[in-house]
């Protein structure tokens, strides 16, 4: 998987939470899967692994702003 492939599959993931909160939910397990995936993933290409990280805590601090954003603030 190429970086921007990671980084846009993280993109879907952070809308997808922010849209629903049954998927809010599961995008805990799903950070918590992907970190630990890109934490092993680390030894065959840092940067890759690091820009993955880095896209996953981003969005995962953008989920509840983006929510109040796209829902204007009823969830």
């Amino acid at each position: 998987m190429t970086a921007g492939g990671i980084a846009l599959w993280i993109a879907v993931a952070v809308v997808a939470a922010s849209l629903s909160r049954l998927v809010a939910r599961l995008f805990w397990a799903f950070a918590l899967a992907a970190g630990v995936l890109l934490l092993v993933h680390m030894r065959a290409d840092p940067g890759e692994a690091a820009l993955g990280l880095a896209a996953l805590g981003g969005g995962w601090l953008a989920v509840r702003p983006l929510r109040r954003l796209l829902t204007g603030g009823l969830l």
